[in-house]
């Protein structure tokens, strides 16, 4: 599995989206963490609140840099567990 990230930064919502992370609505005018990139060659563009981008993080880091997640099935700012 090969993972490229193209675009990796934090913006201010101009349209409603939902996090990826936790599934929750990310609204007009909030911040999230934006990343667009290449996994296994099929592009992908992912919102998440800041705050589960760094649970995200954290994860791939305990996990020793990879992590594999269903989009919304965990907790806003952590895991399911």
């Amino acid at each position: 599995m090969s993972d490229v990230v193209l675009t990796y930064k934090t913006v201010t919502c101009r349209k409603p989206h939902v996090c990826d992370w936790c599934g929750e609505n990310i609204n007009l005018e909030d911040k999230a963490v934006y990343s667009t990139g290449i996994f296994d060659d099929k592009f992908y563009s992912v919102y998440m609140h800041p705050e589960c981008d760094s649970a995200f993080q954290e994860e791939v880091r305990a996990e020793g840099g990879w992590l594999e997640y269903q989009p919304g099935e965990q907790q806003r700012g952590g895991s399911d567990e």
